[in-house]
């Protein structure tokens, strides 16, 4: 609301929309590594120890029922600056 009330008093506030935004990570983590072995031997195994990272950016506004939606597979400054 204080944002509201910084608005221009020449500005008419039914042509200024109110959007709320979130953001997250999401990420695939690998589980451990088992394999089937003859007992008593101990077999080497290589292990994917990479994570997977998406993160998503979505915008509402609710007067209206409009959506906006990021999806980046990375996150840097450049990546923000396009938002």
């Amino acid at each position: 609301m204080e944002m509201i009330l910084t608005i221009p008093w020449n500005v008419c506030l039914k042509k200024v929309d109110v959007w709320c935004q979130d953001e997250a990570r999401f990420e695939q983590q690998n589980t451990t590594t088992r394999l089937w072995a003859e007992k008593g031997t101990r077999p080497r195994a290589v292990k994917q120890q990479q994570f997977e990272y998406s993160y998503l950016f979505g915008a509402v506004c609710p007067a209206t029922g409009d959506t906006e939606a990021l999806i980046a597979p990375c996150m840097n400054m450049d990546v923000m600056k396009n938002i």
